[in-house]
């Protein structure tokens, strides 16, 4: 091959080879910021459904241990048979609730799922519940008993909850309320937002660091979040791990990146353009819903506005109203439908020497002597029949005993078909007119 042949196959391919060459540079940037992309969301999904799962799990704790202390606070002063009631909704995993006496024998046993002890058991014969019992006294508070083999079911471990219980003549109980942690754990941890991550719960304060419950075999995938949860005077350790379930929904993208990076360098002009033409299309929508969104702004402070200005005139309207009330020489009064007083001015304690707390409530007739009651009930008959204002000349009784001689101006109150809803009354001495 000659020189000239040679430059004429580099013209020809430097092109190629140039957009070949950046399409890989282009793939394998994609590729890394991806999968470290990836990587972040799921962290960031395992952080999030840790934290509920977490969160979810103490709230059934602090439920259970709300529950025990709900009883043992009702057992000293109740037979335990009278709080049977009481348990409408026992919580995942109980097994059994036992009163110990004194002597920490079994004094009575409700059995939730299996019957544990026999009536007369002695608790304090074995070493890890004397412990138990010990710290829940002294602490006055609740204690957790290490984990013990189910008596009926080898293989299967029960906690309890230890709850102390002040007694007769200075003596003192228990309150033991036996669980299966794993059925209890359970209860509370499943999938969040369709995903399952690896939860482990390892019990601190035991020797054996082995974990008493494990939500699927570990993955070992290395990114972890812990948190630590108290049970009573014991501390779990909740430690959750990404699944290949959670890592894998997006391994196909990963794999077919590589292949893909031919295409890609095709591709990228357009899909630019498409997310460019999208994000001005955005913006432009964005723009309109800004400019919807400043005029119902504006017409929503004008009716604002407006609403101030009608209150503040219908404000200055009623205290003018009540400023004329109390500088006028007449009573008004307001009644129901019945006649009965709804509201008085205080022109009442002037005129008649009975305050308007007194007055309200009363019917109008009874401030009349008993021959004006008639007319009274006829002339607000006329009143309501004819729907215009009547005059009437009668008395009121004062405090003092006399009568004062009044001139009564009446109208009727009606609603937005003209029913009766009541009468307004003004009442003057006549010796002003």
């Amino acid at each position: 091959m000659d020189r000239d042949t040679t430059t004429g196959w580099i013209k020809l391919l430097w092109l190629p080879l140039v957009v070949f060459l950046g399409g890989l540079l282009i793939t394998a940037l994609l590729w890394i910021e991806t999968r470290e992309a990836l990587q972040g969301q799921a962290e960031q999904t395992l952080e999030r459904i840790h934290h509920l799962q977490a969160q979810r799990l103490q709230q059934g704790i602090n439920t259970f241990e709300g529950n025990l202390e709900q009883l043992a606070n009702q057992l000293p002063a109740e037979n335990p048979e009278a709080l049977l009631g009481t348990i409408r909704d026992p919580m995942p995993g109980w097994q059994a609730l036992a009163v110990l006496d004194n002597d920490t024998r079994v004094q009575w046993q409700y059995s939730i799922q299996d019957e544990l002890w026999a009536e007369g058991t002695r608790f304090d014969a074995a070493a890890h519940w004397r412990g138990t019992l010990e710290r829940a006294r002294n602490q006055g508070a609740v204690a957790t008993s290490p984990r013990f083999e189910h008596p009926t079911r080898p293989g299967d471990q029960l906690q309890a909850l230890v709850w102390p219980l002040p007694g007769n003549n200075g003596e003192a109980g228990y309150l033991i309320a036996s669980f299966s942690p794993v059925q209890f754990i359970q209860a509370f941890l499943g999938p969040v937002e369709g995903h399952s991550e690896h939860t482990a719960i390892v019990d601190l304060d035991q020797h054996d660091h082995r974990p008493i419950f494990q939500s699927q075999p570990d993955q070992g995938l290395g990114t972890s979040r812990e948190s630590e949860l108290g049970l009573g005077d014991r501390r779990w350790l909740m430690r959750s791990q990404i699944t290949p379930e959670m890592a894998g929904h997006n391994s196909g993208l990963i794999q077919g990146l590589p292949l893909g990076g031919a295409a890609l360098s095709i591709a990228l002009a357009l899909l630019l353009g498409q997310m460019r033409h999208r994000q001005a299309q955005l913006q432009k929508t964005t723009e309109q819903l800004q400019k919807e969104w400043d005029r119902d702004r504006r017409a929503l402070d004008n009716k604002h506005l407006e609403k101030e200005v009608l209150s503040r005139a219908l404000s200055d309207s009623e205290q003018r109203t009540r400023d004329f009330v109390e500088l006028g020489e007449a009573i008004g009064f307001e009644l129901d439908d019945q006649a009965t007083i709804g509201y008085v001015s205080p022109q009442a304690y002037q005129l008649l020497g009975r305050p308007p707390t007194e007055v309200a409530g009363m019917a109008l007739a009874q401030l009349l002597p008993e021959p004006e009651r008639a007319r009274l009930r006829d002339a607000l008959r006329d009143c309501r029949r004819e729907a215009t204002a009547v005059l009437l000349d009668t008395q009121m009784h004062r405090i003092s005993g006399q009568d004062l001689p009044v001139r009564l101006r009446m109208i009727t109150i009606t609603d937005a078909l003209s029913h009766c809803q009541g009468y307004r009354v003004v009442a003057w001495p006549r010796a002003s007119h």
